[in-house]
Formats: C-alpha cells, structure tokens, sequence
C-alpha cells in the first residue's frame, strides 16, 4: 500500500521562529556556536507569497539578499519579447533561489509562486561580511551551492538526451527524490505546476506530456487525480529512464570487482 503524504508532518513554518523551525538545519551548519547562530536569526527576514502567481522577485532586479525556500514551491523562469515564458527550474522547502544574480549582480530569472509559499531572505551584503569570519558558514554555503548546481544542471544534461517519456519519467523520479529528502512520501504528492509548466520546463509540448501522462495511467505507472499524484510502480518508472539498469550493472560491476579481489 502507497505511504501516505506527508510521511511525518510538516513542521509550521509559516510564522516560525527560526530555533523553531524544521529546517533549520539546511540553513545553520553544525558547528557555529550560539552567538553566531544568533546572528544569522536576527539578519534573517521572512517573506510570505500568499497566492500562486505571486513574484519572489524579477528578472532584472538587483541583488540584495539570498533566500531560501522555507515552503511551499516556486518555479524560476523568463519570459521572451512576445510574452512565451520558459521555466528554468522548480524549487522546493530548502531550496536556495536567486543565486544566479551572485556574479553579475541582477537576477537573471523570475521567481514566480507556484503556491501560497514562505522565503527566508537574509543580506547578501550582510551575510557575506558574516562568513568571512565563521569559515564553517562559508563552507556550509559553498556545499550549498554546489548542491543546486548539481540539481539544477545534472539534471538538465540528463534531460538532453531522453526521450519524451524518458524526460516525464525522470521529473517525476526527480520530484519523487526531492520530496523524500525533505521527510515526505517519495509516491504520494502534490504537483502544483501544471502541464504547460512541466512541458516548457521539459523542453516538450504541452500536448505530448499529456500524452505521456495518459499513458503512464494506462500502464499503471501512476495514478492522478485532481489533487494528488501516486507513483504506482517506481521501478517501472526506473526502468524507462535506464535507472534501474545503470545501479544493476553497477552492482555486478561491484560483486565481480570484489571477486576478482
């Protein structure tokens, strides 16, 4: 039987006090002590999107503090001369936004509401005159850039090269993945972006993804309704997208190794 979602309760972000929150420790290395720790709480400022649409901030803006998604989900996007937006990524509770803007000073991309959401913002300014002298909070930063590097780019040369089902089959494995390490279900959850959000973001038509998704439903892969979607057999997904061939033949690769030895 699928788990449930969440698989443990969310933790009330909205309003939370940062000693308080669940998500604490994606933003606070291990390792400060609690007049540095109380330092960041008090440079920290909360934002709250009450409605999906709704701007983190605009392609174009100066820089003037990072922020981290506290929840909710937002997507990062552009839009064209004629009005055609695409959509560069998703982000999730956790998720750094805006790093784009660190070398040239402006964001490169719009961050955009996907629903009623919360974002902790701290100076940049601020924060980088803070880290010259606590180097585990320098080094927390730099793993979490690379982290959103690796998501962001890793994941987008993988997509190069799929196909279209390939590419709906490894957004929903990568989704599934994002929502397990943030403590819910990795079958059972909520897709706010639309078809069209997920078609621009990869890289197809609206009406192939549809399509896809129907079949997914027909094969039993996954089952959608109104509100939720459930991944009904993640291996199945696994399977198209070469996944679960690529740890088999790791795991021979391992075994002969260690015979050979």
């Amino acid at each position: 039987m699928a788990s449930t979602y969440p698989v443990k309760p969310a933790p009330n972000l909205v309003g939370a006090a940062c000693p308080n929150c669940g998500l604490l420790a994606w933003c606070v290395p291990a390792g400060m002590d609690s007049q540095q720790t109380e330092r960041i709480y008090k440079l920290t400022e909360h934002q709250q999107l009450k409605r999906r649409g709704e701007f983190l901030h605009r392609a174009g803006t100066a820089l003037k503090s990072l922020t981290m998604i506290r929840s909710g989900s937002v997507k990062s996007c552009i839009t064209n001369m004629d009005g055609d937006e695409y959509i560069t990524g998703f982000s999730f509770s956790g998720d750094l936004v805006g790093a784009d803007a660190i070398d040239g000073g402006k964001y490169l991309y719009d961050v955009v509401a996907l629903q009623e959401s919360t974002a902790c913002r701290i100076s940049f300014g601020e924060f980088e005159r803070l880290s010259r002298g606590i180097p585990v909070l320098q080094h927390h930063f730099n793993a979490v850039m690379g982290r959103e590097i690796t998501r962001n780019y890793g994941l987008m040369m993988q997509l190069g090269c799929m196909s279209a089902e390939q590419r709906v089959a490894q957004f929903l494995l990568n989704i599934s993945g994002r929502y397990a390490a943030r403590g819910y279900s990795s079958t059972r959850f909520h897709l706010h972006m639309s078809r069209r959000e997920i078609a621009s973001y990869l890289g197809l038509k609206h009406e192939t993804v549809s399509r896809v998704f129907s079949n997914f439903r027909r094969d039993q892969l996954v089952a959608m309704d109104c509100k939720y979607t459930e991944i009904m057999n993640l291996g199945g997904l696994q399977e198209i997208t070469g996944e679960r061939q690529f740890e088999s033949r790791n795991l021979h690769q391992t075994r002969s190794s260690r015979g050979a030895g």
